[in-house]
């Protein structure tokens, strides 16, 4: 795999500011050509872009991520429980992280902390 194509790398192939090439990508209103909209998009799909989540996360101040401790992964209600949320969570545009404690409540107050 290849190094990933920034939103900077887009702008200087474009001839935009990394800000109109943002704009654009996310869909944010700008007074940016239908032209230079396409052109953008095709570079961006053609370079396989995918946005920097840590970085859109400090900029949105929000993570989209959640995070699901349960006591035992392997037990049927627990994975299908956990399998649904996460099903769920992905067409709500969210990350869901799944870990298990055992059962411990030493270790689910140690796994919320690290969440």
């Amino acid at each position: 795999m290849g190094n990933k194509v920034t939103l900077k790398q887009i702008a200087q192939e474009v001839g935009l500011s990394p800000s109109s090439v943002s704009l654009v990508l996310n869909n944010r209103p700008c007074r940016i050509s239908e032209e230079n909209r396409k052109l953008i998009k095709e570079v961006a799909a053609r370079n396989h872009y995918v946005p920097n989540q840590i970085a859109r996360s400090l900029v949105m101040r929000e993570s989209r991520t959640l995070g699901l401790i349960v006591p035992n992964i392997e037990s049927r209600f627990f994975a299908s429980l956990a399998g649904s949320l996460e099903k769920r969570c992905r067409e709500d545009g969210y990350a869901l992280f799944i870990t298990s404690s055992g059962g411990s409540a030493e270790d689910d107050l140690e796994l919320l902390r690290q969440l």
